[in-house]
């Protein structure tokens, strides 16, 4: 099988990024083929499988996220995957390695002017893509928070 794993970045001393190291381990040991989809990557490179770096300028973190989500999707319309598999909350999803608080729940208690800016909606854009009723995401939790 081909999979795409998108994750924004990937640093080896951080607990998503740990897991999703295993991860792509294990399906490359089991003969699949894994693409990684990333705008940094520090630490040593996988052995196999490939590591496509996508650049997601802006002045925030949020900019950057929505980048990132933008140009990998644009990206994987041109490719054909068994499953694309995201390691944060990004558009276009088969499944979603929910490791993450959700970001609707952090807000609650806001002030209508945190609502307002775009760092609030971009985030929640994002995570109504994967959570909202309409969305054929598939979400894999280890542990309810």
């Amino acid at each position: 099988m081909r999979f795409a794993l998108c994750l924004y970045k990937f640093f080896p001393y951080g607990g998503l990024q740990r897991d999703f190291l295993s991860i792509a381990k294990i399906c490359l040991e089991r003969g699949h083929e894994v693409d990684v989809y990333t705008t940094s990557w520090e630490g040593k490179k996988l052995e196999k499988g490939k590591i496509h770096i996508i650049p997601a300028q802006g002045y925030s973190n949020h900019t950057r996220m929505k980048r990132f989500s933008n140009r990998l999707n644009a990206l994987l319309a041109k490719k054909s995957y068994d499953a694309i598999i995201g390691f944060n909350k990004l558009e276009g999803l088969d499944i979603y390695y929910g490791a993450d608080t959700i970001f609707a729940k952090q807000i609650n208690g806001k002030g209508l002017l945190y609502r307002i800016l775009p760092r609030y909606r971009t985030y929640l854009q994002l995570e109504r893509s994967i959570f909202a009723p309409e969305s054929k995401t598939k979400i894999l939790i280890l542990s309810a928070k």
